[in-house]
């Protein structure tokens, strides 16, 4: 009985499910669900949906998006905290002082201290005076050694290179701050919290100068260096050597490059043309012609009055009708006209220490030697200018040649 009962029993729908579905879709006996109508309403209720989609993504978007900002910006400000911790756990200057006057000596200068982020190693940059008899808040004449001490707050030691800072063309009253902070000093090239001491050296004689940039790193013990030679004309560097390691890095290549750039003695005009001095006439001059320049046809500017004055003297004056031409100690060639009273610079060597010091002129030539060319006989390899039209061109001559094209010349010799 209680199994037929059962058998025969109806399962009553689920009031709970069936209130929560639409009127067209209730199961109820004996009436057949109808679609719904596909009219205004149907079709407002489609945008209204989609609007709602849309703002759902929108929201969704901005909300990651701004997840993800506050993720770098925590990155970033979670590694300046580790710099600030690793800066403050670092000893104090005085007492980097202390240690380095225990360490190095009496013949100390400043003191830096640093850490490297991530390492519980404690660095110190030692400056240190030439020697014992010099006099360290006056002008320092010769190379200031660097020492990188490194240990704990209870033993430290040299751990670096031989490494020289130095300046032959500081101003004599600068402050000696300024001036050991210019050649030397702690940087963290790479911005990732691995800092190296750097080093630089610029020496030179009264034409040509030297630069040297040394770059240490103490927690790997790599030395980087970069070096070029330069004249006091030069705008920018040439040349410049870098030593093997430096390939491996660009950030590090960048640096270098950058602070060699500045002791370059003769920065680029910041209106090209504009010539406002004897340098800067010869700067423009190697910017339109080249440094190297021997051959082709000269721009030559007129420029106003005669020529500016410089440190050096003319080592070479010649007379010819309206035009006077002058070559200077270990620089240029100008020519002056003195009817009009405007001057250019003719020609620059590529080299200061191959000065012009022989001159001829006829009615269309202008021959000139460089005082590098020491034949027995006299030069042999001469540039000739043609007043004509404005060109300059090698030319060999020999004794018998010279004789024949300078018997009707003016001449100048050095």
């Amino acid at each position: 009985m209680v199994g037929s009962e059962m058998g025969s029993r109806t399962t009553p729908p689920n009031k709970a499910f069936t209130a929560a579905l639409p009127y067209e879709a209730h199961p109820m006996p004996g009436r057949k669900i109808k679609a719904a109508p596909v009219g205004r309403s149907g079709f407002r209720d489609l945008l209204r949906r989609l609007r709602e989609k849309w703002i759902e993504t929108l929201i969704g978007a901005i909300v990651s998006l701004t997840l993800a900002g506050l993720g770098f910006f925590g990155k970033q400000l979670l590694q300046f905290s580790k710099r600030k911790a690793v800066d403050i756990s670092s000893v104090s200057n005085e007492e980097a002082l202390a240690v380095a006057r225990q360490v190095v000596g009496s013949t100390t200068i400043q003191a830096i201290p640093f850490k490297d982020t991530g390492s519980a190693e404690q660095f110190i940059l030692v400056v240190c005076a030439p020697s014992k008899n010099v006099d360290v808040p006056a002008t320092l004449d010769s190379g200031m050694p660097l020492r990188v001490l490194e240990g704990s707050r209870h033993a430290f030691q040299v751990h670096s290179p031989e490494l020289v800072a130095f300046d032959a063309y500081r101003q004599p009253d600068s402050p000696m701050e300024k001036y050991i902070s210019s050649v030397s000093g702690v940087v963290d090239v790479e911005g990732n919290g691995t800092k190296q001491v750097y080093a630089v050296d610029r020496e030179g004689g009264s034409s040509v100068y030297r630069v040297e940039i040394k770059l240490y790193d103490p927690l790997t013990g790599a030395l980087y260096d970069a070096n070029y030679a330069a004249s006091y004309g030069d705008t920018m560097m040439k040349n410049v050597e870098f030593s093997a390691n430096v390939s491996q890095h660009d950030a590090i290549k960048a640096w270098l490059l950058k602070m060699g750039n500045d002791f370059i003695f003769s920065k680029p005009r910041s209106k090209p043309g504009k010539t406002e001095s004897y340098e800067d006439e010869i700067g423009d001059w190697r910017e339109r012609q080249g440094f190297d320049f021997e051959e082709g046809t000269i721009e030559e500017r007129d420029l106003p009055g005669n020529v500016p004055s410089t440190l050096t003297s003319s080592v070479c004056t010649l007379e010819d009708g309206q035009w006077e031409w002058m070559s200077y100690f270990k620089s240029a060639v100008f020519g002056y006209n003195k009817s009009r009273n405007v001057h250019f610079v003719l020609f620059v060597p590529e080299v200061s220490y191959d000065w012009i010091q022989e001159i001829h002129a006829s009615d269309r030539y202008l021959w000139f030697a460089h005082s590098s060319d020491e034949s027995p006989d006299g030069p042999t390899h001469w540039i000739r200018y043609d007043k004509s039209n404005h060109s300059v061109s090698k030319v060999t001559l020999s004794p018998s040649e010279r004789q024949e094209a300078f018997a009707h010349t003016a001449a100048c010799v050095e």
